[in-house]
């Protein structure tokens, strides 16, 4: 029987766990992670499924299937806490064969049991950090996981550590591009977190510098029930911004007294200057007193408009 009480240690304290990889994983080793199942110990699969995901050619291919499954076997998830006396190393690959056309990974016990409910290990949000897709997701999901309906500020000094950019990407601009919007799409698929931000700068212009970022946790006010269901849902593609604007207008119509200053208002300046700012694969959430407006803008795909009435 596996003991992770000195987990509960960590549950309510001041001294919160940090966790790392000794190295860490690539593109590749990520995609596979995201799809095992870790809730069994063992994994079995075959030599073709395996070359298929890591890419490798059929040359030497036993080398190479022994190379990589070695690399990844000796990548490990580092523990620890700051002001605390603490170190904890695990190994998510304990072991594993290769004979004939199978391939048999073992799981380490920290693994899989972190993939079923009520035990000690779930602090560690270990069963969401190996499923994300994104290289930096694990470490900005250590800040903002606990997040509720507070905000939280950080640095952008903070988030270039946290990135591991601090001699590059000069424009902020790039670091939203490549790793913000794509790390807080991953926490909405993966964690089931959906988080807007704020950027907060040292001046009123445009261009005034940005000194950090305020996170908030998007509030739709859906649960499980029937009741909390979109009442409307719509997927479609959208040649442009404009045909998107459109979609909107005719919905809000249906929910709103068209000749209302409310309505006036809102599709004059405040919805209108968010619809046009969109960019592809933006999620945009648009708050009204009844009523909230999902939008997944995707330029060269299908878009998703949910609404949402608020109890």
């Amino acid at each position: 029987m596996n003991d992770f009480s000195i987990f509960k240690k960590f549950t309510h304290t001041d001294n919160p766990l940090s966790i790392e990889f000794s190295k860490k994983l690539n593109k590749k080793e990520r995609d596979f992670f995201n799809i095992v199942d870790f809730k069994l110990p063992k994994l079995i699969i075959t030599k073709d499924f395996f070359c298929e995901i890591f890419d490798l050619k059929n040359e030497s291919i036993f080398e190479n299937l022994q190379n990589v499954l070695t690399r990844l076997s000796h990548k490990e998830i580092i523990i620890t806490s700051k002001n605390l006396n603490f170190y904890y190393k695990i190994k998510p690959i304990s072991s594993f064969y290769i004979f004939n056309e199978t391939i048999s990974i073992n799981f380490s016990p920290e693994i899989y049991c972190s993939f079923h409910t009520k035990n000690d290990l779930e602090i560690l949000k270990l069963n969401t950090i190996l499923k994300f897709k994104e290289k930096y997701s694990y470490r900005l999901f250590q800040h903002l996981k606990t997040i509720k309906n507070e905000a939280l500020y950080i640095e952008i000094e903070t988030l270039r550590s946290i990135f591991e950019i601090e001699n590059s990407y000069d424009r902020f601009f790039d670091i939203e591009k490549n790793l913000l919007k794509p790390i807080l799409k991953d926490f909405e698929t993966v964690a089931n977190l959906n988080l807007t931000y704020d950027k907060v700068k040292s001046g009123i212009n445009k261009n005034s510098k940005i000194l950090g970022l305020t996170f908030k946790k998007m509030d739709l006010n859906v649960h499980s029930n029937k009741e909390s269901e979109p009442i409307y849902r719509s997927t479609k593609l959208f040649k442009n911004l404009f045909e998107l604007h459109t979609e909107i207008l005719n919905i809000f119509k249906k929910f709103k007294d068209e000749g209302s200053y409310n309505y006036s208002y809102y599709f004059n300046s405040k919805l209108l200057i968010k619809i046009y700012n969109l960019k592809n694969n933006d999620t945009f959430l648009y708050e009204e007193k009844n009523m909230t407006i999902k939008i997944h803008y995707q330029k060269y795909d299908l878009s998703t408009l949910e609404i949402y009435l608020k109890k």
